[in-house]
């Protein structure tokens, strides 16, 4: 008798032991792969998710910022006609709109968009400052002593 347990023809101890550790290792290499791309497609879908989340927030937030520009040339040229009406404030404000109208037109994810905002607040920024200095100007040249806020106080 061999000894083999079986008869011959049969496999030996070592053989069949490599063959249960392949089946072991491939069933476990195919469960980390199925695992991999399970775990892509799931970060890829909230990647998105946040990415349209994050580019709501941003087209928002430039969206609030064109309002207030608008507002603001809407407000000065109310209150200040005598402002609004001379030729630098006009170009100012023509290039702030302009700046507003290039912004608009742009789509998502141009790189143009940098550019055009940057422009539009350097064309606000050229609008205010001589605004506030003329606010300041006033208030400095103005006469204290003619504004009474109760007739029975003195301001001597």
């Amino acid at each position: 008798m061999d000894g083999g347990g079986g008869g011959g023809g049969g496999r030996d101890r070592s053989t069949f032991d490599d063959d249960l550790f392949r089946c072991v290792d491939a069933m476990e290499v195919n469960a980390i792969e199925a695992s991999a791309a399970e775990g892509a497609r799931d970060g890829e879908r909230q990647g998105r998710l946040e990415g349209e989340h994050a580019g709501i927030q941003a087209g928002f937030m430039i969206g609030l910022e064109i309002g207030f520009y608008k507002a603001s040339i809407e407000t000065w040229s109310n209150l200040r006609p005598d402002i609004s009406k001379s030729k630098r404030f006009q170009t100012q404000v023509s290039k702030l709109s302009e700046a507003i109208q290039r912004l608009q037109s742009l789509k998502a994810g141009d790189h143009e968009i940098d550019n055009a905002l940057s422009g539009m607040r350097s064309s606000y920024t050229l609008i205010k400052i001589p605004l506030y200095y003329l606010e300041i100007k006033l208030l400095v040249s103005f006469d204290f002593e003619d504004f009474n806020i109760c007739s029975s106080c003195s301001m001597t």
